[in-house]
C-alpha cells in the first residue's frame, strides 16, 4: 500500500497537524510564506476565509477555481 492509500494519507496528516497547531496557538500561518494570517478567530470559517483572502491577495492564487497542489508547489518554488 502506497503513501496515498494509507490512513490517514500524508496530506491528511499534514492538515491535521496544521489544524492542531492553529487550535493550540490561536494563530493561522500561511503555508506558502509562513506569515501569520489571523489570530483569535471565533470559528474555523473565519480562519479559512482569512487564509483564502491572503492566498488571493498576496500570492495571486485564483479566486474562482480550486487551488491545486501543483499551483501551491509552484508558488512555494517559483523557480522550479
Amino acid at each position: 500500500m502506497g503513501d496515498d492509500e494509507s490512513v490517514p494519507t500524508p496530506a491528511e496528516s499534514e492538515l491535521t497537524g496544521t489544524l492542531e497547531t492553529v487550535a493550540e496557538t490561536e494563530t493561522a500561518y500561511c503555508r506558502l510564506c509562513d506569515k501569520p494570517v489571523i489570530s483569535g478567530a471565533d470559528d474555523w470559517g473565519e480562519v479559512l476565509e482569512a487564509l483564502a483572502e491572503h492566498g488571493i491577495e498576496d500570492h495571486d492564487l485564483p479566486e474562482d477555481e480550486p487551488w491545486t497542489n501543483d499551483m501551491l508547489a509552484a508558488e512555494r518554488d517559483p523557480d522550479g
